[in-house]
Order: C-alpha cells, then sequence, then structure tokens
C-alpha cells in the first residue's frame, strides 16, 4: 500500500486528532493571567477534556462500526444520546462534590443570639460615649449636611457573566466530537465502498476489453490469411512478399499491444503495412488512398481500434470487376484523433450487409473505453459506406 493509500484509509483518525489537538492547545493560548498562563486553569480544562478521548474511542471503535456502517441510525442516535447524557451527567455530580464545601446558611435565630452577643460585648468605654451620645439633642440638617464630606456618588458595578459551566462546556464538546467522528467515518466509508466499486468496474472493463481483443486479433488473421489464399493462386512471388509482410503484422499484435495501448506512429505504421497487403493483392483493380498526419507528439491510443472499419472496407468495397475505390484519412488537433473511412459499394455488397463480429466487437470497445466522449458516424448511401470517427487524446 502507498504513502498516498494509507493517508486516504487513515484520514479520519488524522482529522479527529488534529481536533483533539486544537481542543488541548487553544487552552494554552486563551487561558491566561496577568499575561501569563494559567497553568491551574489549562490543568483544570485538560482534565474536564480527558474525558472525550474515551468518549471517541467508544464511538469510533464501537457504535459506528456496529451501528453506523449497518444503517442501525435509530439506535445509534438513541445510545449516542445516552451516552453523551451519562458522561456529562456523572462529571456534574463529580463536580459538584469536589468543590469545597459550602455551609448551609445560618437560622435567624442564630444570626440573632450573635447579634446579641456583640452587643454584650461592648466595651464599657464606648457604651458610656454611646449613652452620653444619645442625651444630646440631634444636630440640625444644615450642621448635618455642612459636617458631611461629599463624596461622589460610586458607579454601579457591572454584574459579572456567569461562565458556562464546566458540565456544559463537556456536553457541547461530546456533541462535537461524536457528530465530527460519525460524519468522518461514514464518509470515509462511502468512499471506501465507491473505491472498491470503480476498481471492480475498471477490471470487468478491462477484462472484456481483453477478450474483444483476442477476438478481433484471429478474426484479423483468419481474412489476412484468406487474401493471401486468395493471391497465391496469382502470383506465388507477391504471395511470399505478403507472407513476409503478414508476419509483421502479427508480431505487432502479438508483442507490441499487451498494455492495450500503442503510440498513434506503431498504430499508423501497422495500418499502412495492412495496406500495403492489400495493394499486394488487388494491384491495380482498386484504387486504395491512404492519409495520415504528420506526428509531432506522440500519443498513446487504444490498439486496434481502426482496423475492423479497414478491413469491412476492403471486404465489402473491393472488387475485381468493377471499379472500385477506398479512401482512409486520419487527422489529428490537440484533443482529438480524427479517422474517416470510405469504400465503395457493389451489387453483392447489398446482399451481405457490412456488418459482423469485428465491427461490433469495435462498437463495444469504444463504449467501454469512451463512454459517451467519442463520435461515431456511419452513412450509407447506394454507392458509398463512410465511417467517420472521433476520440479524445486524453
Amino acid at each position: 500500500m502507498s504513502k498516498k493509500e494509507r493517508y486516504i484509509r487513515n484520514i479520519d483518525i488524522i482529522l479527529m486528532s488534529f481536533i483533539f489537538l486544537l481542543l488541548f492547545t487553544l487552552p494554552l493560548i486563551f487561558v491566561k493571567a496577568h499575561g501569563e498562563i494559567s497553568w491551574p486553569n489549562v490543568i483544570k480544562i485538560w482534565q474536564d477534556r480527558v474525558l472525550l478521548i474515551p468518549l471517541f474511542i467508544i464511538n469510533h471503535w464501537i457504535l459506528v462500526p456496529s451501528l453506523v456502517l449497518k444503517k442501525k441510525y435509530t439506535l445509534f442516535i438513541v445510545l449516542a444520546v445516552v451516552l453523551i447524557t451519562l458522561v456529562s451527567t456523572g462529571y456534574f455530580y463529580i463536580e459538584k462534590r469536589s468543590r469545597p464545601d459550602n455551609q448551609p446558611p445560618r437560622h435567624k435565630n442564630e444570626y440573632s443570639q450573635d447579634q446579641r452577643q456583640k452587643k454584650q460585648n461592648i466595651k464599657p468605654d464606648n457604651q458610656a460615649n454611646f449613652q452620653q451620645a444619645r442625651k444630646q439633642p440631634p444636630p440640625s440638617r444644615q450642621e448635618f449636611a455642612h459636617d458631611r464630606p461629599k463624596k461622589p456618588r460610586p458607579k454601579p458595578k457591572p454584574k459579572p457573566i456567569n461562565p458556562i459551566p464546566p458540565y456544559a462546556d463537556l456536553l457541547l464538546f461530546s456533541l462535537l466530537i461524536i457528530s465530527v467522528d460519525t460524519g468522518l467515518s461514514f464518509t470515509k466509508h462511502w468512499h471506501d465502498i465507491e473505491e472498491d466499486k470503480n476498481q471492480l468496474e475498471k477490471e470487468n472493463i478491462q477484462a472484456q476489453l481483453g477478450i474483444l481483443r483476442n477476438q478481433i486479433s484471429p478474426h484479423f488473421f483468419m481474412n489476412t490469411l484468406n487474401n493471401i489464399y486468395s493471391l497465391a493462386e496469382a502470383d506465388k512471388k507477391r504471395s511470399k512478399e505478403a507472407i513476409m509482410k503478414l508476419s509483421k503484422l502479427m508480431r505487432y499484435l502479438l508483442y507490441e499491444n499487451k498494455e492495450g495501448k500503442v503510440l498513434l506512429s506503431k498504430e499508423l505504421e501497422f495500418i499502412r503495412s495492412y495496406i500495403d497487403l492489400m495493394k499486394l493483392r488487388f494491384a491495380d483493380d482498386v484504387e486504395i488512398n491512404f492519409k495520415s498526419p504528420e506526428i509531432y507528439n506522440d500519443i498513446e491510443i487504444p490498439v486496434l481500434i481502426f482496423i475492423s472499419y479497414i478491413e469491412n472496407a476492403f471486404k465489402y468495397g473491393a472488387s475485381y470487376q468493377q471499379r472500385s475505390i477506398i479512401d482512409i484519412a486520419f487527422d489529428i488537433d490537440n484533443k482529438h484523433l480524427y479517422f474517416a473511412c470510405m469504400n465503395t459499394i457493389h451489387v453483392f455488397s447489398t446482399k451481405n450487409e457490412q456488418s459482423g463480429i469485428g465491427l461490433e466487437n469495435s462498437k463495444r470497445r469504444l463504449d467501454l473505453l469512451f463512454k459517451n466522449r467519442y463520435d461515431l458516424k456511419i452513412d450509407k448511401t447506394d454507392e458509398t459506406y463512410i465511417v467517420k470517427l472521433k476520440i479524445p487524446l486524453a
């Protein structure tokens, strides 16, 4: 397994590790006192958030595989809510017990007794001064106002904002961890399923292409042998040359196209050799025209994608009795490769339609290789049969 595949398979663990890293790092940045890190508060926050780790482990390795991935969503939601509630409630009671015990409010009678005790503990000197002060008349309003110092009215203090309780903070982060982890695990599972499906489809396509390609090669070989047999009866010298050309063609079919793709220059060279072989058979009885473009940047194309149409043109378009023309042309631009093949139609061609295993396999291969990205047009008139094919280069 490559590093990229290993990274993709563990992407959910990597992302959750990053989230936990943030949860434990942010207090070091924001929890400060007098410009310095408040370590007691930071440690307290860390102690609270440690509870999220077993919560994540239970959800990731127990709840998600056994419930979510088996589409038991209702049971998962119930158990997740129960788990979060138990953790938050348990933490609330633990936190409440760990605080310093708040003394219960004093009873009213107890408070009055303390007040009376304080009054009884007044020193004699202070008590005499107090009694003397009670005998004097109270000061007038003007004297009282004159003697009283003027103090600025204090501004009302803003009410302190109640911080979020620790158990509520734990509840929010628990919901966050469960939701994010479940979403990542489900997305990763869906991605794995799609990847396996695409891989299986790709393997099926390759198997089908191999079968079709293996069918085309014997079909081509059989037709070529028939052509050489016909040539041997007329001209033994040219039949020997045809056999040599056939050996080159078979070498190409057996050894040059094992990967299913070949360079465009080699495919064009193969087609040119096949056309030369057909010229040996028909000599001057058939007008054969072949045009290929200048190739500056050689590219790979599917092997034997055009040969069935060219074979078909010679099989049904060549005649010793009537004037026959076969035109084969290739063209190329930055994005597409263009192929055109035209052959004349004779009387016997109308009785035997231009079809067969070669053309059917070629159409099937085009569907598998390019899906809807290619363009195949076949135009038939009383005198000509024209095939035009456009395939993408990438």
